[in-house]
């Protein structure tokens, strides 16, 4: 799964961009706020563990946190 999200980032994108393409990715119907939340924490893991093995880096660019490959 760490995996098919280092793909996703292609470009500098926010969190919320990664999220967007996973949920589109794999199909995910998030219809409530709660699925949303799930999604956002399982996520969030991925590019944490993408951060610390040095794989993505982050970078400020108009205001918001980026993720990028290295």
């Amino acid at each position: 799964m760490a995996q098919s999200v280092y793909e996703e980032i292609s470009k500098p994108m926010t969190f919320e961009d990664i999220l967007k393409c996973i949920i589109r990715k794999f199909n995910m119907e998030v219809k409530s706020v709660y699925k949303y939340k799930m999604a956002e924490r399982m996520l969030r893991s991925y590019v944490e563990y993408l951060y610390d093995t040095g794989k993505v880096d982050t970078i400020i660019d108009n205001c918001f946190i980026k993720y990028v490959r290295k």
